[in-house]
């Protein structure tokens, strides 16, 4: 079947947005069709670029600092029947022990995990919403990521650097010594070995790998019951191209 594109005034449009020909002499240029809004953003906040808008889209995202993040409220205490190898204080703080995995809950809901079996892994969250996570890799090599409370984060393994910041854009550094980062427009750049950097767009190298949410063994969720508190839960970090919101 023949596809139909629109003229207008001399003008090609491929489909609705994209202008495959020049205007012509005198012609003016048409109006482009605005984005839809997101799920969930109202009209009146959707001014794009504004706090308000990027802080309900974050909201959205998932990727905003909430209360169940971070130290601050007084945090739920289940009062069903306690989770088997839990132990918890009258402060409604606990611990839990089974295996090779350790997990100590303090009052305000944040957390240390040890898991002996898994590298001798040690995850923590802090009070601010923010965590980090520390493993010991085979080789002898400590992999170690962590994600502040702005979602912006940094991870390393042995000489293998890669990080997000505010802005949305990253820089990786391979064990090799390459350095790869990108600019708020999501061009990606390699430095050479002259150190004059040039763009790239080869897809195995346009990007770096968000860490992933890491979660307590127990307790995630629904708690350990017995009044022991619910652990806070591990902000999201941000994805290449995504800004920080305070």
């Amino acid at each position: 079947m023949a596809r139909y594109f629109p003229q207008v005034r001399g003008i090609a449009l491929q489909g609705r947005w994209k202008l495959v020909t020049s205007v012509p002499k005198d012609g003016v240029i048409p109006l482009k069709p605005r984005t839809a809004l997101p799920l969930g953003v109202s009209a009146k906040k959707a001014v794009p670029e504004t706090d308000e808008y990027r802080r309900d889209l974050a909201e959205l995202e998932g990727t905003l600092l909430t209360d169940e993040n971070k130290a601050g409220k007084p945090r739920p205490r289940p009062e069903r029947e306690l989770t088997p190898q839990a132990k918890v204080n009258p402060d409604g703080s606990w611990s839990w022990n089974k295996g090779d995995t350790e997990l100590t809950v303090a009052t305000d809901g944040t957390w240390v995990q040890h898991e002996k079996a898994v590298g001798q892994k040690t995850t923590t969250l802090y009070a601010d919403g923010s965590w980090e996570e520390k493993e010991t890799k085979s080789g002898g090599e400590e992999a170690v990521t962590h994600v502040n409370p702005d979602g912006t984060w940094r991870t390393t393994e042995g000489s293998k650097k890669e990080e997000l910041h505010a802005d949305g854009t990253w820089r990786s550094e391979s064990s090799g010594g390459f350095v790869t980062y990108s600019d708020v427009n999501g061009k990606v750049y390699m430095e050479g070995s002259s150190g004059k950097p040039f763009e790239i767009t080869n897809e195995t190298y346009t990007t770096v790998r968000t860490p992933s949410v890491p979660s307590p063994r127990v307790g995630y969720g629904l708690g350990i019951g017995g009044g022991g508190v619910l652990p806070l839960t591990p902000r999201k970090p941000l994805y290449p191209g995504q800004q920080a919101v305070s």
